[in-house]
């Protein structure tokens, strides 16, 4: 997979949380995108601001959901592929293996205090 141009036009944002609150760090807290998407290539960025701005704390992952038709306790969608850990404070550029024409994205945060999500679809051209 190679990406055609890298250009702020190229991207569309999907996922904009200013100022989550997650209260224990003992456990995850889910976050799922309230957007489908469709393009295997995602940027994400967590911001923490008590952490220091050079520092990569992992802070949690993200995995896709899709669909799937079938009724298994109670819930329609099924997780795919693996989990992608997420650094605090760094932009990441991940890629996704598509499985059906429209995905969400799951993040699985553990980190204590007010921080922000932001993610962006790819929608320019993929070779």
């Amino acid at each position: 997979m190679k990406l055609a141009s890298l250009t702020q036009d190229d991207w569309t944002k999907v996922l904009d949380l200013a100022e989550i609150s997650l209260e224990e760090a003992s456990r995850f807290t889910r976050v799922t995108s309230p957007i489908l998407l469709s393009s295997p290539v995602v940027a994400c960025l967590f911001v923490d601001s008590t952490l220091l701005s050079n520092s990569w704390s992992l802070v949690g992952y993200v995995s896709t959901e899709i669909f799937s038709g079938l009724t298994i306790g109670g819930a329609f969608n099924t997780r795919l592929g693996r989990r992608q850990p997420i650094y605090a404070n760094r932009l990441q550029i991940f890629t996704f293996p598509l499985f059906s024409d429209n995905y969400s994205l799951v993040f699985d945060l553990k980190i204590v205090g007010n921080v922000q999500l932001q993610a962006w679809e790819y929608t320019g051209e993929i070779n």
